[in-house]
């Protein structure tokens, strides 16, 4: 039986992760109408913002280690590396098939967070 503690935890984390949703969003029209930021690289924007909160969420019981932020920035440094040049060099790489390999370099992402905290 959930305590009434539980519940408003879980609902504060909901509405917790419904406001960063909001806001990236908002975000994303903000660079694109106001900036006039290529569309194809505020996709890329969210698509990285979704792996790494998915991977970030998934683990959050491991945030006290120091380790895991280590892994997490060296993780984030190849993953921009690795987009920087395939938009620079493959500019006509389609976003879908980023998109699918993206929940592959998630799950890679979350087993490293947990693999470095054991």
């Amino acid at each position: 039986m959930a305590t009434a503690g539980a519940t408003l935890s879980k609902w504060a984390g909901r509405a917790l992760l419904f406001a960063v949703v909001g806001m990236l969003t908002a975000f994303a029209l903000y660079l694109h109408v106001a900036l006039g930021v290529n569309p194809r690289w505020v996709s890329v924007m969210g698509l990285t913002s979704v792996i790494f909160g998915l991977a970030v969420y998934k683990t959050r019981d491991r945030w006290q280690d120091w380790r895991y932020w280590v892994a997490l920035l060296v993780c984030l440094a190849f993953h921009f590396g690795l987009i920087v040049a395939i938009q620079v060099y493959l500019a006509t790489f389609p976003l879908a098939i980023l998109g699918f390999l993206g929940a592959f370099e998630s799950a890679g992402i979350f087993w490293i967070l947990l693999t470095v905290t054991d």
